[in-house]
């Protein structure tokens, strides 16, 4: 088999070179884009994570320290306690001149990473004869392996990881082409992502150098093998020896992996969930290897099916993994499959398989034209949410939610004691300390005078359980971005940092802020054309002295509504005035209407609204306040 390391490129028709040309940029372009476009949706949108692509997002732009110290909010720690990554201090250096802010930069970033694996995938499939002379066909199989299902969980929990099996990938290709230069190059960037970047390198050439030995049958025939294989092992034990004896402030592998004690988590039960998951929710990784492992079969030849093989002991210490991310092989813990995937790939084009003339039931030629499509297809995931990709997100929206993120960034005082949801936290990290993150159970910095948060937040439920016991009479919507305030505060002061804010008087939200007569069941209410659940008017109506009448109209379609009232509402005294409301005929809407009178004494401002202990299918239709005054004009 010769040097069975090197696998020189295969000879090829000419393409007409600006057809390739267009190909290799489509391989790049179209992941780009659609990597950069997932991150501002995944921001701007959605509400983005702190944990942990806001974290990813604050180390990447404009460092503070080699060593690339946590956000406060975070815990202070630094980062190489976590992962040995100084690549991340030179991304974040490069970042100094980027104009346009954080979260633009990472999605750069990671479009860039996407857009890698695509023109990676189109260097490996160059070299099969058959896609080379059909750049189109060529272009599409490499888009397939950039948005392959893998590829794309792992860019929805946005991560560091692709970033090294792009630099694997691309050692190893440069390695088999015989570039030594190069390999060493993208070996060092490799071990520059995570420290066991090497150990990914070994375990697929570790079987190939087996492999190569046994099949010669000499102990010295796969000894080029080991010009890659020993820098890469040494590298990378140095650097988890560095990392574990001088950074050992987050012990990762005990919080993801052991648990404390030592696999005490395991049991049978947990173990067939995890396998159950793995074939039911992970076929994108499972059905691409098993179509490898058919090739191998076909082919007559294993090498090609070594990058699976290999990473089985990495597949079993997620599946024991005490984290339930990990043991499902969720969001980004499988990245060494990326590896396999090009592996099959690369070796797919190897002369000894791709140019064999010898034919079984199928020639192996052709075989290799119609297995490496299924392949490429195989990993493409159904239940990805691939809308997702397209650009949601505006550069007005992003203007604006980065303009208030820095002006509250700059004015943090004027907020007083806050609490913040991820997203926000996500976009200015550095901006908050622990006590300010809404999720953190131990951050309780006395009553909170401030809550922010994004409408689609994550972390909604806990909103709702702020707003339950926060008495704020104000809610706002901040102006152009997809962020709420309610404050304590008066507006004046939170204006005076910078923000626009638009007075919101009937959110989804507002019903679960806990009101002075108590708290109302909200699902149980439908207002017409409002939006609330039980303030029909108001709040804090400044209304003269003087004779009025409110006129409620509704329709009552449970029996269970007749303890309902209409009530009008001092903010200063409390409940002024109240009756019960009025139930139509046959289900028909109903009119009650409520005098009463404001005098010179009465201080405090008005509001309407629905009370009862048990308030059931109620649709408000209309609400109309008249002033009667002495002469019963409207």
């Amino acid at each position: 088999m010769g040097m069975i390391c090197q696998t020189p490129e295969p000879t090829a028709p000419t393409v007409a070179p600006m057809k390739e040309c267009i190909a290799a940029l489509l391989s790049f372009v179209v992941p780009f884009l659609a990597g950069f476009s997932f991150v501002m949706n995944h921001f701007y949108v959605s509400g983005g994570y702190l944990h942990d692509s806001g974290w990813f997002a604050a180390l990447m732009w404009r460092p503070q320290d080699f060593y690339l110290t946590n956000p406060a909010v975070l815990d202070n720690n630094l980062f190489y306690s976590t992962h040995l990554s100084p690549i991340l201090y030179a991304i974040g250096l490069l970042s100094f001149f980027w104009p346009w802010g954080p979260i633009t930069w990472f999605a750069s970033f990671q479009g860039v990473v996407l857009g890698g694996s695509g023109l990676m995938a189109w260097i490996a499939l160059r070299r099969i004869s058959y896609f080379a002379e059909r750049p189109i066909w060529h272009s599409l199989l490499a888009l397939a392996f950039a948005f392959n299902g893998l590829a794309m969980f792992i860019l929805a929990y946005p991560h560091i990881e692709a970033l090294g099996t792009l630099m694997v990938c691309a050692c190893l290709a440069a390695f088999f082409s015989g570039n030594w230069r190069m390999a060493a190059l993208f070996l060092m960037l490799a071990l520059s992502v995570r420290e066991d970047m090497g150990f990914h390198i070994v375990a697929p050439l570790g079987l190939l150098w087996v492999w190569t030995m046994w099949i010669n049958r000499r102990a010295t025939a796969g000894r080029n093998i080991l010009m890659l294989l020993l820098p890469a092992f040494c590298l990378s034990l140095a650097a988890v020896l560095i990392r574990s004896s001088l950074f050992t402030a987050d012990g990762a592998f005990t919080r993801i992996y052991t648990g404390v004690p030592p696999y005490a988590h395991l049991t049978w039960s947990l173990i067939q969930e995890r396998l159950a998951i793995l074939f039911s929710e992970r076929l994108y990784l499972v059905l691409p290897a098993a179509v490898a492992l058919l090739a191998t079969i076909v082919w007559r030849n294993p090498i090609p099916f070594f990058g699976f093989l290999a990473y089985i002991p990495w597949s079993l210490l997620n599946f024991t993994a005490f984290s339930d991310a990990a043991g499902r092989m969720d969001v980004y813990y499988p990245f060494p499959f990326q590896i396999a995937i090009f592996w099959f790939l690369w070796w797919s084009a190897a002369p000894h398989i791709s140019h064999l003339k010898k034919t079984d039931t199928l020639q192996r030629l052709k075989s290799i034209n119609i297995l490496i499509p299924i392949f490429m297809i195989a990993g493409i995931s159904m239940t990805f949410p691939w809308i997702s990709l397209l650009p949601a997100w505006n550069s007005n929206v992003v203007r604006d939610t980065d303009k208030a993120a820095d002006n509250i960034e700059k004015n943090r005082h004027l907020f007083g004691r806050m609490k913040a949801d991820p997203a926000l936290l996500s976009l200015r990290p550095r901006a908050f300390l622990q006590e300010d993150d809404l999720d953190n159970p131990n951050g309780d910095n006395g009553p909170t005078e401030t809550l922010v948060w994004h409408k689609n937040s994550i972390s909604l439920a806990k909103v709702r359980q702020q707003l339950a016991n926060f008495e704020a009479e104000s809610l706002y919507r901040i102006a152009g971005t997809p962020f709420y305030l309610a404050s304590h505060l008066p507006r004046a002061q939170l204006e005076n940092a910078g923000l626009a804010l638009q007075p919101v008087m009937d959110s989804n939200l507002l019903p679960q802020m806990k009101t002075r007569y108590g708290q109302v069941n909200t699902s149980i209410l439908d207002l017409a054309g409002t939006g609330g659940k039980h303030k029909l008017y108001g709040p804090d109506i400044v209304l003269p002295p003087g004779k009025y009448r409110v006129d409620i109209d509704a329709r009552i379609f449970d029996e269970r509504a007749d303890e309902a009232t209409i009530e009008v509402y001092n903010t200063a005294t409390g409940p002024a005035i109240s009756t019960s409301l009025q139930r139509g005929l046959n289900g028909k809407p109903a009119t009650t209407s409520l005098e009463f009178t404001i005098g010179q004494q009465d201080l405090g401002n008005w509001e309407f609204r629905i009370a009862g202990n048990k308030l059931h299918g109620i649709r408000i239709t209309g609400v109309r306040l008249h002033s009667t005054g002495q002469d019963d004009r409207s």
